[in-house]
């Protein structure tokens, strides 16, 4: 099993590793912060220091795992400028770290989304719009610049990432035997090849 994402909290990252793996055994809603407490190690004063409740350390931890995968996901955007190199590295990243962090992927997957974020919604909300503005501006200079076609806002996500968002789930599940690795490169041809804009070759 994957570990969580580091904390720089030991007691903290020891709390979250075990929720995780409770959370990926029995669900959410079957287990109890007291079954959690106990798998943790943790007393009720550490655990209680730290999270209000077993829907504020669910939160928590998808919070946590989606800034990780978003920090990632920009920073490939960064370190890849050029239209081609960057569409084809986001998809890389999407898989790579499904693959890497596989319990958590599927805990976030499974949550579809932060229903009740409590407390945790400011925590959420900074780096989800540091993300979607960082990948807005890569997007919309490639676009001016006619490397990438014009096409409705709302599917270039869908042309970019969904293919691999969904095959991530496959993947999770067992029902795809291909190698992540090899299956990365042929969805990043076919994200570049939805996303190319007349001018390139």
């Amino acid at each position: 099993m994957a570990q969580i994402i580091p904390t720089r909290d030991d007691r903290r990252r020891e709390i979250l590793d075990a929720a995780l793996a409770s959370f990926v055994e029995k669900g959410l809603v079957a287990n109890t912060i007291e079954e959690i407490r106990r798998a943790a190690g943790a007393s009720i004063g550490s655990l209680y220091h730290h999270f209000d409740s077993k829907d504020d350390l669910a939160a928590a931890l998808y919070v946590e795992g989606l800034r990780d995968y978003q920090e990632g996901a920009v920073a490939e955007l960064r370190a890849h400028p050029g239209v081609e190199e960057g569409v084809k590295a986001a998809v890389v990243h999407h898989l790579r770290w499904v693959m890497c962090h596989n319990d958590l992927a599927h805990f976030i997957f499974s949550m579809g989304g932060l229903k009740s974020p409590g407390r945790r919604a400011h925590e959420l909300l900074d780096p989800n719009q540091s993300f979607f503005s960082e990948y807005r501006r890569w997007l919309s200079r490639h676009i001016r610049s006619g490397e990438i076609r014009k096409i409705p806002p709302d599917l270039y996500y869908a042309l970019w990432i969904g293919p691999a968002h969904e095959l991530a789930r496959h993947l999770l599940s067992g029902r795809v035997k291909t190698p992540w690795q090899h299956a990365a490169d042929l969805l990043a041809e076919a994200a570049w090849s939805s996303l190319r804009g007349e001018g390139r070759p």
